[in-house]
């Protein structure tokens, strides 16, 4: 690409002169304009889930509002790398197809009344590797799962690859979807063959008003034509988030897996959490009979015990008690301060005990922060 920098020179318009070329001036504007608009590309618009796309039935040059199509720099890209590093630069153009192309680019492919979005890699500077991308608004919502399917439309010897990648707002890298790597060829997908995904993103994407999800394709090093896939039948779902609900055991556990916990929007109807309970949620209640055991650095409140916590010995595990609504921590069944660092207690955050509770400390970590952080106080 031509570097755009040196276009960055000062124009001077002497507006006080007393001459004014309107034509001349318009003509600024205009190159102003492109200029700022050349190098970037659109960013769909995040639309809240469920998100359903399966392109149609026929064949089709433009996406929905929600999706878009981009060229990257650096193509075509030829490793995985650098596809989960490349940069947006510009808008793909989209061409109907019917039948298969070896042209690369972007296509709205269909055949047998089902549309589809085509990527095709070749060796173009430009549109050797596009890549598909959308957007969705996850305010207020959790545990949010994106399933598509991947369809072998052209297949040669040269491998093609897809990732599935997301990042919260319009800007900064990306975040590559743990199962999401898409990497064949003619040796082991035919025309036709399909490969269903089904993925959740990371609790970090939840609660985001806007979350890009793109998916970033490269082309293998094989001789040989070009590969090519289609994705189509996009679903993305999500679940009420759940970070600031009410929270109970439901069985032992650890603290970080939602397997433990119930969640509750009202302290009255439950079910199973989608998300792990932290110092912004309601009040979290381990219930007496389960073991919960903290082995990371986790941040809580509003905590009451009528069961078991622990604090485990791990290595670089250091919990900590934030100073939030009322009593900070209950004991009312067992707390063991067994880890091998200081509790951390946030100003002004305080626990109490119950006349059956018991505080249980096995390790020469400090006991002045019980005593000082005690409700109303301790001697």
């Amino acid at each position: 690409m031509t570097n755009p920098s040196k276009y960055k020179k000062p124009i001077k318009i002497n507006i006080l002169s007393g001459t004014f070329d309107n034509a001349k001036y318009l003509f600024i504007i205009a190159l102003i304009f492109i200029y700022s608009t050349a190098y970037t590309q659109n960013n769909p618009t995040a639309t809240a889930p469920p998100v359903t796309e399966n392109f149609g039935t026929t064949t089709f040059t433009s996406l929905a509002s929600n999706f878009a199509a981009w060229t990257t720099n650096s193509s075509p890209i030829g490793s995985q790398a650098n596809a989960e590093s490349s940069t947006p630069n510009g808008n793909a153009s989209i061409t109907a197809a019917s039948t298969t192309q070896t042209t690369g680019g972007c296509y709205g492919y269909a055949t047998s009344s089902n549309g589809r979005f085509y990527i095709q890699t070749s060796s173009n500077a430009t549109n050797g590797t596009n890549q598909l991308a959308a957007a969705i608004d996850a305010t207020g919502l959790g545990n949010i799962v994106v399933a598509y399917d991947v369809e072998m439309i052209s297949a040669n010897p040269r491998t093609i690859g897809v990732v599935l990648q997301y990042r919260l707002g319009t800007s900064g890298s990306w975040t590559t979807v743990s199962g999401s790597v898409y990497a064949h060829n003619s040796s082991d997908r035919s025309n036709g063959n399909i490969d269903s995904y089904n993925l959740t993103l990371p609790a970090l994407a939840d609660n985001n008003a806007v979350v890009q999800l793109r998916w970033a394709t490269w082309r293998g090093s094989q001789t040989g034509s070009s590969s090519g896939i289609a994705i189509d039948n996009i679903s993305v779902t999500a679940s009420p988030y759940q970070s600031n609900y009410y929270f109970r055991s439901k069985q032992d556990g650890n603290w970080n897996d939602t397997n433990t916990w119930q969640a509750s929007p009202d302290n009255s109807t439950w079910n199973n959490a989608s998300a792990t309970p932290n110092h912004k949620s309601n009040t979290v209640t381990i219930q007496g009979g389960d073991s919960v055991s903290i082995a990371a650095t986790d941040t809580i409140d509003q905590v009451v015990v009528n069961g078991i916590l622990a604090y485990e010995d791990v290595s670089g595990s250091t919990p900590a008690i934030y100073n939030g609504t009322g009593v900070d921590l209950t004991i009312n069944g067992k707390f063991y301060d067994a880890g091998p660092n200081s509790i951390v207690w946030f100003t002004g955050a305080t626990w109490s005990i119950g006349g059956s509770g018991y505080l249980i400390r096995n390790r020469g970590t400090s006991s002045n922060n019980w005593r000082d952080n005690y409700q109303s106080g301790i001697s």
